[in-house]
């Protein structure tokens, strides 16, 4: 009886010690990018860390949206000059470090993020709004779109690329 609850005992640990790891490795959005795929990677860079080659879905002089050919679903990169810029999520799978996804409210974005800037949306009317927050150092930002108190999109990147309000146009 001692050895099989020593066996269970291990077999616990040996599954907590996964889980916390895989809780480590997840791929959350910061002002600094999407898990390991951090801003200012170039492609090359950031196709390796995706595990994936990228597809090119739009291309507008110097800026480019690409999505990976595999996996991260609802995910697109700006890259802007050959580096990434910016991280747009639509997949409500995906959450910020701070536990926000597409769907969260707007009441609780503005209270998850205490320095955040909300201003009218350009096209959503009055039920829209960017709720937007930058870092310490004003590099990086993230930017939440809202309509009808909902988050519909939200991106990370250069506090000047997630300024852009059609992306690349």
């Amino acid at each position: 009886m001692t050895k099989q609850l020593l066996a269970f005992f291990i077999a616990a640990l040996c599954l907590q010690a996964a889980n916390l790891r895989a809780e480590s490795e997840g791929w959350y959005v910061g002002y600094s990018g999407y898990g390991p795929a951090k801003i200012g990677m170039k492609q090359d860079e950031l196709e390796q860390v995706l595990g994936s080659s990228l597809v090119l879905d739009l291309d507008v002089g110097g800026c480019q949206y690409l999505s990976a050919k595999s996996g991260h679903e609802g995910v697109s990169f700006m890259i802007i000059d050959g580096h990434l810029a910016r991280v747009d999520i639509t997949n409500s799978a995906i959450k910020t470090f701070s536990g926000i996804e597409v769907g969260s409210t707007q009441e609780s974005t503005v209270a998850t993020y205490p320095r955040i800037q909300v201003s009218q949306h350009h096209y959503a009317g009055p039920q829209g709004s960017y709720l937007t927050q930058y870092s310490q150092d004003n590099r990086f930002g993230i930017r939440f779109e809202t309509d009808n108190n909902r988050v519909e999109i939200y991106y990370a990147g250069t506090a000047e690329a997630v300024q852009y309000v059609e992306g690349c146009l």
